[in-house]
């Protein structure tokens, strides 16, 4: 039932964006962003110990996007890196993360808030990758998901300069790997050369009624020119029952620069 329930949400997505109208801007407008940040977390993967794990890895994000018409299409890539640990710094473990995401949705026409509103719809292919590593990869963990998310963005511009964006998804399917019960077995030794093959083979189909993964966004953008001073923050939930239960919370805080490219004609 859950299943029906998820590609149900998908046709009607679908249907939405069917019924929409040009609503954003006329003329392209193309960027480049970069943002530097720390992503203070918390981690308890049964699969890899039974202690709650806290931190703040380092991460940074590269991002393209363009919108034109009532169209918006975004690629950004976020790798992160740094050391969880337990109460008083013991079990240090690397942590080491790689996401990437194409965005593509569509403005909603007949949004009755204001004239400056603005409400895209539309989905998100991610990709996401996250090891830990404790005194060797054997010693580890990983939660890997290839998939597809519904997406959700608001913005509201505040004045000339000030803009303010909110970003929401939610998974609607993903293929989910994670390490074998106990977290090694002869598969894992048989490719202890191939690191990529362990960790996004053997990947279990999901829905987001099994794999929990809201994330949301709130981005402040102060408009310089061409260049635009940027300030985030992105919340990212995880709760997976399988092998062992993983459950994650994270609240990136980032800082960087936004440059418009391109004639934007």
């Amino acid at each position: 039932m859950h299943t029906i329930n998820y590609y149900a949400g998908a046709i009607l997505l679908l249907l939405l964006l069917s019924s929409t109208a040009t609503y954003a801007q006329e003329s392209p407008q193309a960027s480049f962003e970069f943002r530097l940040g720390v992503a203070p977390t918390i981690l308890k993967d049964q699969n890899f110990s039974q202690l709650r794990l806290t931190g703040s890895p380092l991460f940074l994000t590269l991002q393209y996007e363009k919108q034109k018409g009532n169209r918006l299409w975004q690629f950004a890539f976020t790798p992160g890196y740094g050391k969880i640990k337990i109460k008083d710094g013991f079990f240090p473990t690397d942590d080491v993360q790689l996401n990437m995401h194409l965005i593509y949705a569509q403005a909603i026409r007949n949004v009755a808030i204001g004239d400056d509103f603005g409400l895209y719809l539309g989905g998100k292919l991610r990709s996401s990758t996250r090891i830990l590593i404790y005194d060797g990869f054997e010693n580890g963990g990983w939660l890997t998901t290839q998939g597809l998310d519904l997406f959700a963005r608001f913005h509201y511009p505040i004045g000339d300069k000030h803009q303010l964006e909110a970003n929401i998804s939610y998974p609607l399917f993903a293929f989910v790997a994670r390490p074998p019960y106990g977290g090694y077995d002869s598969y894992v030794y048989e490719n202890s050369n191939n690191v990529p093959k362990v960790i996004y083979s053997r990947a279990n189909f999901e829905t987001g009624a099994t794999y929990v993964h809201p994330q949301i966004g709130v981005h402040y953008r102060y408009q310089l020119n061409k260049m635009s001073i940027v300030a985030s923050w992105d919340m990212a939930y995880v709760s997976y029952q399988e092998v062992k239960p993983i459950q994650s919370f994270s609240h990136a805080l980032g800082v960087g620069l936004r440059f418009k490219v391109g004639s934007n004609k």
